[in-house]
């Protein structure tokens, strides 16, 4: 995770490589074979796969925690080519702390566990792989996509949006950086008097946790009130798992 998957899974999906039935941006992971995988539901992975490899002469799939199930992806897949990223440990940790809060110095001891795991991988595949740098990646993008396109020639033709994928590929994309951070909310506010502020606010990533809405006036805080009043807006147009949301 914040190892530069991403970059690889959104520049395929710009060449028009199919990334999945539930593969979107910013990160173009699709939670339906992801799903299915890490719920143990290899049957059902098998014939997604089936699926995706009879609709599609190629396709890829990208999920940072299959690192942690590889063997069952060697297991239920057909014929997989692996594109494998290498980020600065301290870009990832620090990528880490400011999505998700994670301590830098643990962080740094995950992603050197992590890319030890990928190291023995790789000594042990005997299936085909391309090795990235993230941050040549970003300063020699042309490069990376000529490769991409280069070791698919003799399957399908990826040149003709080349220009599209050069184009995806840029150092801290703000809407990847919006979107995967875990503190990102999301909200309305639906009345606005001198009287009275009302509307609902959520947490982007956990339904489940009430969060706080505070008042500022000339950046001094005002107020504080917790969102977990029922609101059947949001529950409705399936912003929020319960409702409990409004303040």
């Amino acid at each position: 995770a914040r190892g530069g998957t991403s970059i690889i899974s959104g520049a395929l999906h710009h060449l028009g490589v199919f990334t999945g039935k539930q593969s979107c941006a910013p990160v173009y992971e699709d939670v339906y074979l992801s799903n299915a995988l890490e719920e143990n539901r290899v049957n059902d992975a098998r014939q997604i796969i089936k699926e995706y490899t009879a609709e599609h002469t190629l396709w890829a799939w990208t999920r940072p925690a299959a690192l942690d199930y590889l063997d069952k992806v060697e297991r239920v897949f057909d014929n997989p080519f692996y594109i494998i990223i290498f980020k600065d440990i301290f870009s990832i940790a620090n990528r880490n702390n400011i999505s998700m809060k994670f301590d830098i110095t643990s962080g740094l001891k995950s992603a050197l566990a992590k890319y030890a795991q990928i190291v023995d991988f790789i000594s042990n595949s005997d299936k085909p792989m391309l090795l990235v740098s993230a941050e040549k990646a970003l300063h020699n993008k042309e490069d990376l996509i000529n490769a991409i396109i280069a070791m698919n020639s003799d399957i399908v033709d990826l040149s003709p949006r080349k220009n599209e994928a050069l184009d995806f590929i840029t150092p801290d994309p703000k809407g990847y950086l919006d979107a995967t951070r875990i503190t990102k909310a999301i909200g309305q506010v639906g009345k606005f008097t001198r009287e009275e502020i009302r509307g609902w606010a959520a947490a982007a990533h956990d339904g489940n946790i009430s969060i706080d809405v505070e008042l500022y006036y000339d950046d001094l805080l005002v107020s504080t009130v917790k969102a977990n009043e029922f609101r059947k807006g949001p529950l409705d147009g399936g912003r929020h798992n319960t409702g409990n949301c409004g303040f």
